[in-house]
């Protein structure tokens, strides 16, 4: 159950519209961030993968970074 709607495999929910996230990358460090990259106090972040972060804010997604490797 994803923010008390109940998902089926297979479907999909819009969390944002289009364009309405920013991407930034920080070539010192590796990290592409996907979404708002300040971080508050009350937020969590959740890795779920190698070099990959997902950061909540009130159960919402906030953004996602991701450390590629490029080749």
């Amino acid at each position: 159950m994803v923010s008390g709607v109940e998902v089926e495999s297979g479907e999909s929910e819009r969390i944002v519209d289009v364009n309405e996230w920013k991407t930034f990358y920080d070539p010192s460090t590796g990290w592409v961030c996907i979404g708002n990259p300040v971080a508050d106090k009350d937020e969590i972040a959740v890795k779920f993968a190698t070099d990959t972060i997902a950061v909540l804010s009130n159960d919402n997604l906030k953004s996602l970074w991701l450390r590629p490797v490029f080749i």
